[in-house]
């Protein structure tokens, strides 16, 4: 009986949760076994399909409001979908009041505009009603996200016991004063390689009983820095520090995450940043296909560069007077 029945549910639809915040996502997303449907509950006038497939291809359609948006897993020719990783792109026309769009209008002004109007210029945006993300088709099925793999999230409050390691030649360690904490605790010198079969957790406000969920290592303190020094002393080797920083360490600062360049001795908050990423950046701010095309505001990337905004799209080259030349743009 086991097989009639292992039959059905191979066929039987499959709901299953988004990558995205539950709180916040605009739609759900359904499997079947000949596509993928999103069951769509915030209002809208509109939306816009858009799904990347692995092989460089990008489809995309438009639907009414109402209507539930559906992917099938052949293309035009009847041809069945490559396997491999789908990414999609929901994208919602909101529902605007007359007062709204005058709004909206009044605000965007007149292309021929002088820069100092611009710049004082108070935008008004609506919320975007975006949301993207991702499933893979394995041998023709769809699988979409939300299943956990095994070892996954700890139960909360409890923590797992493991035997310690007896002494032996290898396990000798040597100590030495480092955090000045309420308690001297020594730090601890591993002359061998460590293994840290679970996760772990770096930092000042490290607890006892620490609940990782899915994160493997954890920085938890007030200033989350990982510093690269190279101590290479060899003519002609590379001797470049670098840091990955999380935040401003100053009252008032930004919240960011940056890669930062700080030479051949630098270290601790010195050097120059190379890349940063504001926090509360949209989503999918900037987006990299795997077939290396580049998305702005956009998951799902159609030609080399994609760029996608609701008001004024546009590209500025500013040429600063820095190096002799007269200022222009």
């Amino acid at each position: 009986m086991l097989c009639p029945i292992l039959l059905v549910a191979c066929f039987y639809p499959s709901v299953s949760g988004q990558t995205v915040d539950e709180k916040n996502k605009l739609a759900a997303m359904t499997a079947f076994g000949s596509s993928v449907r999103w069951e769509v509950a915030a209002p809208h006038a509109a939306l816009t399909l858009t799904v990347s497939a692995p092989d460089g291809r990008v489809f995309r359609k438009e639907f009414k409001a109402g209507s539930s948006p559906e992917f099938m897993l052949t293309d035009k020719q009847g041809e069945r979908l490559p396997d491999g990783q789908y990414a999609y792109e929901l994208r919602l026309t909101p529902v605007l009041s007359t007062v709204v769009k005058e709004a909206l209008v009044a605000a965007r002004g007149k292309d021929d505009d002088a820069e100092d109007v611009r710049a004082t210029r108070k935008r008004v945006a609506p919320q975007p009603l975006v949301q993207s993300g991702s499933f893979s088709i394995v041998y023709g099925t769809v699988i979409v996200a939300g299943a956990q793999e095994e070892g996954g999230p700890r139960p909360s409050g409890k923590s797992i016991e493991k035997p310690r390691a007896t002494n032996s030649a290898s396990s000798i360690t040597k100590t030495e004063q480092h955090h000045p904490l309420p308690i001297a605790v020594p730090d601890q010198v591993i002359p061998d390689d460590l293994i840290v079969q679970g996760s772990a957790c770096v930092g000042l406000d490290c607890v006892n009983n620490e609940v990782f969920g899915f994160d493997t290592i954890r920085l938890k303190e007030n200033n989350d820095r990982i510093q690269f020094d190279d101590t290479s002393t060899a003519a002609g080797f590379p001797t470049n520090n670098w840091q990955i920083r999380a935040n401003s360490s100053a009252s008032g600062g930004a919240s960011f995450l940056a890669f930062v360049d700080q030479g051949a001795t630098g270290n601790s908050e010195t050097g120059t940043i190379l890349f940063e990423v504001d926090a509360g950046a949209p989503a999918n701010s900037l987006k990299v296909s795997s077939t290396g095309k580049i998305g702005l505001r956009t998951a799902t990337p159609v030609l080399d560069v994609h760029m996608n905004t609701s008001d004024t799209l546009a590209i500025r080259f500013e040429q600063n007077s820095g190096g002799g030349f007269t200022a222009q743009t």
